[in-house]
């Protein structure tokens, strides 16, 4: 349809695209809710992990570039898929010269936040895994059962490497589409002093929204998270 509004959804650090599969009953007829599988996962398994965010964003571009040309689009990224999402939206913007119809970013300060905070990609495996745990969304039987383990390990590994040896460069065309924040009220690795911070990157209206929860809250607000994003599109 050629008045539908494609919502591009990104994942966060071990995620794969089926946890937007939800997001799908919720939506409204006129927007297409597309999960963008990463390499690495889900249907891509086979495919080799990213190692920076520069090779993630060529090959998102290259994934959705002919439907944005097509069909009015929004993006959508939690925690490591808010990062994608806005390097993604600032490519688009200065190879087509056109944006996403509005930015939906969760669980995530932007990039400049992150320069000084405890890097854990590098740890051994144990530590590692109990940081990971600690900030929820993974669950205990994924770290316990050793074949679960030995796929998604690597996964978690390589998608932390890549967000905490990412270095935002400033863009010389600031966004102009408005910005939605979500954020979980006990999540520990945001502040609002942050989230605030995500204005510096748009000259449209910046919105931020609280729900209950700590970093991984969308898991269980998936139905209230479309609903916003309903009335945001379709207004």
């Amino acid at each position: 349809m050629k008045n539908t509004i494609n919502l591009f959804c990104f994942p966060y650090a071990g995620g794969s695209s089926n946890i937007y599969s939800k997001l799908k009953h919720f939506a409204d007829k006129n927007i297409k809710v597309m999960p963008v599988e990463l390499a690495g996962r889900g249907k891509r398994i086979s495919e080799p992990l990213f190692k920076n965010m520069a090779e993630v964003i060529d090959d998102v571009y290259n994934i959705i570039s002919s439907s944005v040309d097509e069909q009015p689009f929004a993006l959508f990224g939690h925690s490591m898929g808010s990062s994608i999402v806005l390097e993604l939206a600032q490519k688009i913007l200065k190879t087509k010269k056109t944006e996403p119809l509005h930015l939906f970013i969760s669980g995530r300060c932007p990039p400049v936040f992150y320069k000084n905070r405890k890097n854990i990609h590098h740890l051994p495996d144990e530590e590692f895994i109990n940081e990971v745990y600690e900030l929820g969304g993974t669950p205990k039987e994924v770290f316990e059962n050793k074949e679960l383990r030995s796929i998604f390990l690597p996964i978690l590994r390589a998608d932390y490497t890549l967000i905490e040896e990412y270095n935002y460069i400033e863009k010389d065309v600031k966004l102009s589409c408005d910005i939605t924040v979500f954020n979980g009220k006990d999540d520990k690795m945001t502040s609002m002093e942050g989230l605030e911070k995500w204005a510096d990157y748009t000259s449209g209206k910046t919105e931020i929204i609280q729900f209950d929860g700590g970093h991984f809250f969308l898991l269980n607000q998936m139905e209230r998270i479309m609903n916003i994003i309903n009335k945001t599109l379709i207004r």
